[in-house]
């Protein structure tokens, strides 16, 4: 114990207490109610868990993608084939063939490492590494082959 802790006098005038480890505040925990922590440990959960999930989907929308203005150029490509306007009406977005869908645990987890993936283009977006359409085409094998790689060992889950 430093001499900082010992003798040093509180607001309150009297002499305050020495300072408790990690250790020690943890085999003494506060004096709330189990059911007070397991209320709080839920709620806040559910608010942590919810704003992960609509922070997850808000990025799986094909706007927030192409706010980035080098991924206009294959949006306005996949506007030109039958995936995006067909007979039946529906339309692919980006995160249809680039984020995994989340129909299960493990799923998720894939979509949330595709997330964490995809902070390689934001890179590549501020180093300015696909910003014009010349660089885009420089690099677009690349980045074709990689998603290729991921559908083959997902079985284009």
């Amino acid at each position: 114990m430093s001499e900082n802790d010992q003798g040093k006098e509180c607001p309150s005038g009297k002499e305050c207490p020495p300072k408790q480890g990690l250790i020690k505040r943890l085999l003494n925990p506060p004096r709330c109610s189990m059911l007070q922590m397991i209320v709080i440990g839920v709620f806040g959960g559910i608010i942590i868990w919810g704003g992960l999930n609509m922070g997850m989907e808000y990025t799986n929308h094909s706007e927030f993608c192409i706010s980035c203005h080098e991924m206009t150029i294959p949006f306005e490509e996949l506007k030109k084939t039958v995936h995006y306007k067909n007979r039946s009406g529906t339309s692919v977005q980006c995160a249809d063939c680039h984020v995994a869908s989340s129909k299960t645990p493990t799923d998720y987890m894939f979509k949330s490492f595709q997330k964490i993936m995809a902070a390689r283009d934001v890179i590549g977006h501020i180093k300015g590494t696909v910003d014009t359409p010349e660089k885009f085409e420089a690099y677009r094998l690349t980045m074709a082959e990689r998603v290729w790689e991921r559908m083959i060992a997902r079985d284009s889950k």
